[in-house]
């Protein structure tokens, strides 16, 4: 793509706009680049405002809809059934979901907050010409953390039941789907963020479990140390990888399940395709008369 000629290319300065609400979670957020972003999918930042800043605004490279904020609603959707399983269990303390998979920053309708700011939101500025606040979510989880207590549960119905009780502190607590009970003390960073690979640095005071708040999906593998280790499902949507006391290098890698034997396949018949080549040129070969 990079070396594709352009043909009748015309510049524009729609390429060139950008939404100050990117600017504001920028400011808030101290320049992090994985900070996560809520916003409702009914919320409409077009509403009452020229019928061309859609069209405008979806030319926008990587940001698709409205106001050019599609790119940093990183609030993924989470494993449908494990995602209903979790939010039934904390609908009654909604901000506990976006505290648990790390998502700092939420960009609500005025509609939907109403004239007081409620408690665990922190407002950072609003938009009267969008009808519409950007707030923090106080006590939300980091993007990658140390696990400070862990507990292992037997499954995902246990681990919802776990992390909606009022004492559980995201970014801290964790439960852990076939793991072991660790305390530790200490913490984890992201050195390296890529869609297909990440490295974390960790720093314990003894065993404990690297959490990221990312979702938990196949295909994802990892070490610790350069050693093969596990990835569990922790807090019932994210992964947590046991790693030991002191320091130790977490990476994380992803391969589609079925990429390997995909590869096999092909080189196997690959290899049949050259042997079959071979014999044919052996059979339409003419040799030599004996002397």
């Amino acid at each position: 793509a990079a070396s594709a000629e352009l043909v009748g290319w015309t510049d524009s300065a729609v390429y060139r706009t950008r939404s100050p609400i990117l600017d504001d979670l920028a400011r808030a957020s101290g320049g992090d680049p994985l900070a996560r972003l809520y916003r409702p999918a009914d919320l409409d930042l077009t509403a009452g405002r020229d019928p061309s800043l859609l069209n405008r605004l979806t030319l926008l490279p990587d940001c698709g809809l409205e106001d050019g904020l599609t790119h940093l609603d990183t609030y993924e959707p989470y494993h449908p059934p494990r995602e209903e399983l979790l939010w039934k269990k904390v609908r009654a303390r909604p901000l506990r979901l976006l505290q648990l998979t790390a998502t700092r920053f939420a960009l609500l309708g005025d509609g939907q907050v109403g004239r007081a700011v409620p408690p665990g939101l922190k407002l950072v500025v609003r938009y009267p010409d969008l009808g519409a606040s950007l707030y923090e979510v106080e006590g939300a989880a980091p993007r990658a953390w140390l696990a400070l207590r862990a507990r292992p549960v037997s499954d995902a119905t246990e681990a919802a039941a776990a992390v909606a009780v009022p004492a559980f502190v995201p970014g801290e607590d964790l439960v852990v789907e076939g793991g072991e009970a660790r305390a530790t003390d200490g913490r984890c960073t992201i050195e390296r963020y890529a869609p297909e690979r990440i490295v974390a640095r960790c720093r314990a005071s003894a065993p404990g479990y690297f959490v990221l708040s990312d979702e938990h999906l196949p295909g994802w593998r990892a070490t610790v140390d350069g050693a093969p280790a596990p990835i569990l499902p922790g807090n019932v949507l994210l992964r947590a990888v046991p790693v030991p006391a002191g320091d130790s290098r977490v990476e994380l890698t992803y391969r589609p399940r079925g990429l390997d034997a995909g590869f096999f396949a092909a080189a196997l018949g690959l290899a049949l395709a050259v042997a079959l080549l071979v014999a044919a040129r052996r059979r339409t070969t003419p040799t030599a008369p004996a002397p």
